[in-house]
Formats: C-alpha cells, structure tokens, sequence
C-alpha cells in the first residue's frame, strides 16, 4: 500500500498554510468586502455549450476558446511521476485541438504553493490557474483572487458534483474553487492486527447511522492495546501517528482534530444553541470563535482526544507510514486506500477494513481537499475555465482518480465505476453526501494555525478547558483585523 508522493508533500502544507494569514492580512477588511463576492461579477457569455467545442471541454459553456496565440500557466504541486506524466498527455489531447493555446505548468512542493501563491499575487502578474485547498474558499472569494466560476460551467454539471463538496467550493451560491478531488475521512483498519488481539474488529456498517461512538472507539483501542502487550507485542499501536500536515498530533485541524470538536456538536440543533455553534465553528459573519470552539461539548471532544495520548493508544510524535507498515492497528485517513484496493487489479498487503470516524452528537467529517481556482485578473478566463472543464471531464476525470486514488467528485462518474459499487465504495458515497466544509471565515488561516498547536498541547497534557479559552481569544484578536 504504497505511500504517494503527494501525501508525503500534504504533510508539509501546514509549514506553507501560515503564508495565507499573512496574504489575508495584507487585504484586511477589504477581504470581507471585495466586489467579486457581492454579484457583481461580469456577466459570463453562452457558448456553444458541452458538446459543441473542438473537444470535450465537459461542463464548460462559456465563450469559444481564442484562436489568438497564447499561453496558459498552471501553477500546482507536484504529483507522483505516473500523476504528472498522465497531465502531460491531457494537455497534449489539449493541445491538438487547440493548437494556439500552450500550457506551461509550473511544479512545486505542496508546501511551498501558498507562498508562491502570495508571491504572485501580489506582484499582480499571476498563474492563470492556481492550485489551492477547499479551507481557503471564502479568503479567495473575499479578496477577490479567485475567478467566480458558476456561469462557466452548465447547471447540470454543477448539480452532479456531491453538493457538500460543491458547497465548500462556494461562497452566497457562487464557485470560486473547481472541486477538483474530495477527500472524504474514514477510518482504516487491519484486519489481521484485530483478529491477532482477540477483538472484535469496528463496526461493519453500510449506512451512517450505525457507527461507533467515541467512548466505543477508544474501549476498543484500549483492549487491543492491553491484548497485544499481554501476547508481548510492544511496537504496535492501537492508532498511528497522523499522516495529515506535519503528521502527528497538532498536524492538520481541518481533516482530523476537528473531528473530535465539531461532531459534539450538530447541525440540526436550533441556531444559536450550544449544539449548533459548536458544529459550526464560528460566528455567522467569521469574525468570532469564542462560544464556538470553547463550548461545553468542544471541551469534552478534546478531552476525548487527550485520552488517546493520555491512555498510551497513538505516539505522541510524527512517525510516518506506521499503519502501511502493519505497525498500528487504525488509521484516521481518507477512503484513499480503500479505492486503490477496489480498482480493477488493485490489491492492499494485508486485510484492511473501512468504518466511520467517531460519533459524538453526530457523524463529523470535513471534506477540504485539493482545488485548483483561476486567478480574478487573469486575461485568458474563458480558456482556463475550459482547460479546467477538459481535464474534469467524464473521460478524464475517471483516469485521473484511478491514478491518483482520491474520492471523485461528480456523482453521475461514481456511479459508472467499479470502486463505488463496492460495499465501503458505497458507503464513502454517503460520508460524501454528509461531510462539511472548514468552517466560513475570511481568517480560516489564522483560526487554523492557531488550532494546531492549541491541539497539540492538549495531546501533551494540557488543561483542555484552559487552552480552548485562551485560543479562542488569540484567534478573536486576529480577526479582528477583518472587521471593517
């Protein structure tokens, strides 16, 4: 179960992540006030529409492509060889149709994309097409650097994309990222490494209503942990070290730790309750975390997260690829590997099981992933709206994520393929249509990278109580800088 080269290069993004705070910083409160998330984009001229370009642009319907000489430059991380190799033939088929427009990509670290982007930026001289993450949807709206792309694409084809990955990807109902992956969070077990403790393996679940509680979860792990010792095994673990960010805990709020704050809450509850607030994450204007982050039943899911430090049952340092190599039991990652085994020919090395994150007042998962934008003062829209459009299409998209091996984003294609027609490919499909985006503020960078250390204190012990307060205040003073 090889480890991608692009999930070695996401643990580095929360070095680079810090790079938006200080971009957002440099809008201040014009971020929250930017004509592009007002309705006052320029109308988008109808083209011939899906169908009736020179090649299949999928859900474009925009304008005709240019016949003028031109370059388009894509700027993006760097994929696994077979990844990069597959986007030189994409723009080759790109190309031959459209043999004026040249596509110069420019290949980074993942780390190292948010201070290109702010580099860029403001040096007013950008990429046409930027690579960036779901979390950053309303910092790119606001601040007028990303293109709103709803009227490129037909009606049809943005109703087929899983709403919530769509809804992330939007900000008042229009799209300003093109949801190019989705990443949705499970929990991946072996096999082998349960039936070796004598436990019962977690729950084998086809619905999202049925999985497991935290307090379940964490019995659990406790009883394998105390099995494997009596047998002597000493190196294995009930959980492995994170794989997100940095790795380790404290390493990517947006996909793992929130998990153990935002599911206490619920999305159901009635607005302004405690319940509610705490699964929204922040105030309705994003400008306020306190009464959010620090409520009751946010104090109790990191309380829930410290015992699996406290209890012996995760490292409480990065080490890498401990579940790969058989040496942890779980893992809190994405459906990844598990459409990687499903493919047609793929296979895993050993028996590796699918379940629900824990249940606290509700199934909890963010969907951030991947998601490339145009940038708003490019002078070729039309064209890198379409390129986008070419490579999502419904041929291409399949090959890309059968290479890739992330969640498809568009459910008419997942219903055509192999993978989705398995029971965990069926059940990733229902965590797709319940996950949320990162909570909606101008200042996510800020809330995130205080979280993170906030988080990893907790893991080494600190008073969840206290540290949920005092971050809660620390990230109210950054935002305050949005307030205009």
């Amino acid at each position: 179960m090889e480890l991608r080269n692009s999930e070695l290069a996401r643990r580095t993004f929360v070095r680079g992540a810090a790079a938006f705070a200080s971009l957002a910083a440099l809008g201040g409160a014009a971020a929250c006030t930017s004509d592009n998330s007002r309705g006052t984009s320029t109308a988008i001229t109808k083209g011939p529409g899906p169908g009736g370009y020179k090649i299949d642009l999928g859900g474009y319907q925009g304008p005709e492509l240019t016949t003028e000489q031109i370059t388009l430059k894509f700027l993006r991380q760097s994929y696994s060889d077979a990844m990069n190799a597959r986007f030189v033939e994409l723009y080759a088929q790109f190309n031959k149709a459209y043999p004026n427009i040249k596509i110069a990509e420019e290949l980074i670290p993942y780390g190292n994309l948010p201070q290109k982007i702010q580099i860029y930026t403001q040096s007013g001289d950008a990429p046409d097409i930027m690579m960036s993450r779901l979390d950053f949807t309303t910092y790119m709206a606001r601040s007028g650097t990303a293109l709103d792309l709803t009227g490129y694409f037909s009606d049809k084809y943005l109703s087929d994309l899983f709403k919530p990955i769509r809804d992330a990807a939007s900000l008042d109902g229009k799209m300003f990222l093109m949801p190019w992956e989705g990443y949705v969070p499970v929990i991946l077990y072996n096999r082998d490494i349960f039936k070796k403790a004598g436990v019962a393996t977690p729950p084998q679940i086809t619905d999202i209503d049925h999985g497991w509680t935290a307090d379940q979860m964490i019995e659990t792990m406790i009883e394998l942990t105390h099995n494997l010792r009596k047998k002597g095994d000493t190196a294995t673990w009930a959980l492995e070290s994170s794989i997100l960010g940095n790795g380790g805990p404290g390493s990517n709020y947006t996909q793992c730790e929130s998990i153990w704050i935002r599911s206490m809450g619920s999305r159901n509850a009635a607005r302004g309750s405690s319940l509610h607030n705490t699964w929204q994450g922040v105030s309705d204007d994003g400008l306020s975390v306190t009464g959010y982050i620090n409520t009751p039943e946010a104090i109790a899911g990191m309380r829930n997260y410290q015992r699996l430090f406290t209890e012996g049952l995760t490292p409480k340092s990065a080490i890498p690829a401990q579940f790969q190599g058989q040496q942890a039991a779980m893992s809190m990652n994405s459906t990844r590997q598990i459409l990687q085994r499903d493919q047609p020919g793929g296979k895993a090395p050993f028996d590796v099981g699918m379940t629900l994150d824990p249940t606290g007042n509700m199934l909890f998962g963010c969907n951030s992933g991947d998601a490339p934008f145009v940038w708003a003062k490019t002078k070729h829209p039309n064209e890198a709206a379409a390129l986008l459009g070419f490579l999502c299409s419904d041929a291409n998209q399949p090959t890309y994520f059968r290479t890739r091996g992330a969640f498809i984003t568009r459910r008419s294609l997942a219903d055509n393929m192999e993978e989705y027609h398995t029971p965990d490919g069926q059940l990733s499909m229902k965590i797709a249509d319940n996950c949320d985006g990162a909570p909606r503020t101008v200042g996510w960078s800020e809330y995130y990278s205080a979280m993170n250390p906030a988080v990893k204190n907790i893991a080494l012990g600190a008073d969840p109580e206290k540290t949920l307060n005092e971050t809660a205040k620390a990230i109210d003073d950054q935002l305050k800088k949005f307030k205009s």
